[in-house]
Order: C-alpha cells, then sequence, then structure tokens
C-alpha cells in the first residue's frame, strides 16, 4: 500500500468545521439547485470568513469536482468531499459526509446515497494521494451494512445517525478512511 496519511495531515491544518461546511453550503446554493457554481462559492467563502488556507483547498477540490470544466460542482458530492479533511474523529466526518445528504434532515439514507457519499470521501482521499478504495470495495461497505441491519430498515432507509459508528469500525471502512485520523 501507498502513502495513507496526506488527508490525516490536511486535516490538521484545515479549519472549516461542519457548522461552516453547512453555512457554505447554505450561501453557495442558489434558487434550490442542487449545485454550486464557483463565484457563487467563492463568495460564500468571503461571506463566512474561510481561512485563505482552506480557500486554497476548496479551490483545489473544486477544479477535482467541476467534472464538466464549467465552473460547477454538484453540492453533495463536493461538500461530503470537504467532510473527509475536517480535523475531525472518523466518526464525525462520516456523520457529517452523510448529513450532507440527508437533505431533508430525516435521518434516513437509501443506499444509493450512502454508496454515492463515500464515493466522494474516496475520490477526496485518493486526491491527495492515499490509497484507492474501488467502487466495488465501497459497494461491499455499503451492501453488507445494509444487509446486516435490515429489520432496522425504513422504506429501504437507512437510519444512518445510528449506525456512523459501525461504519467507522467496519474493517473495509477501517483500511481507508479510518488511517485518515491522527487522533490516536
Amino acid at each position: 500500500m501507498g502513502n495513507t496519511m496526506n488527508v490525516a495531515v490536511i486535516s490538521q491544518v484545515y479549519q472549516s468545521n461542519r457548522q461552516e461546511l453547512l453555512a457554505l453550503k447554505k450561501k453557495a446554493e442558489k434558487d434550490g439547485k442542487k449545485t454550486i457554481h464557483r463565484e457563487g462559492w467563492e463568495a460564500a467563502e468571503v461571506a463566512c470568513s474561510v481561512d485563505e488556507s482552506d480557500r486554497d483547498i476548496h479551490e483545489r477540490l473544486f477544479t477535482l469536482y467541476d467534472k464538466r470544466g464549467n465552473d460547477e460542482v454538484p453540492s453533495k458530492p463536493f461538500l461530503s468531499g470537504l467532510a473527509t479533511i475536517t480535523n475531525n474523529t472518523l466518526e464525525e466526518r462520516i456523520h457529517i459526509a452523510l448529513e450532507i445528504w440527508d437533505e431533508k434532515g430525516s435521518g434516513y439514507l437509501s443506499q444509493e446515497d450512502v454508496q454515492s457519499c463515500f464515493v466522494s470521501m474516496a475520490k477526496t482521499c485518493e486526491y491527495f494521494g492515499d490509497d484507492r478504495m474501488d467502487f466495488e470495495q465501497l459497494e461491499e461497505l455499503v451492501q453488507s451494512m445494509f444487509d446486516t441491519f435490515d429489520a432496522d430498515l425504513v422504506d429501504l432507509k437507512m437510519k444512518y445517525r445510528d449506525r456512523i459508528a459501525d461504519f467507522a469500525v467496519h474493517p473495509i471502512m477501517e483500511i481507508y478512511l479510518g488511517r485518515q485520523t491522527m487522533d490516536g
């Protein structure tokens, strides 16, 4: 395996936290769209007094998530990618990222949403040079969690807030994102 501590190092200097990410999301998303334009994002950074070093990181990740090169990113993947580098425990990072995908604030997410969230988190880790978690591993991780807690599902959705600790200690998650903290 290659270099597996880059996100951990970045998270030590990254200053934005959960509240700031959610405030940035609110200010940057316009007219109920599920995308963020670069100009709106930069204005939101100014309005939220985001530190210059965080802005530099945001700029790089914005470019990564801007697949079409049109200065627009899908908000949920971009913001859950940013959640990956917050200076928090693995459980807190997972919680922030999943919360971003929970648009209605219901506490429930579909298997597809959980998987998409983890794809974004893995994409950010890979961007910073950490080992790549492939799609099959992500699919296995999420499928096994939904299978394990099948009795708790409501309309095929998992109450993710009750399962964050379970996700954090899942062997696949520990192999990749579990190494991304320097807190112990």
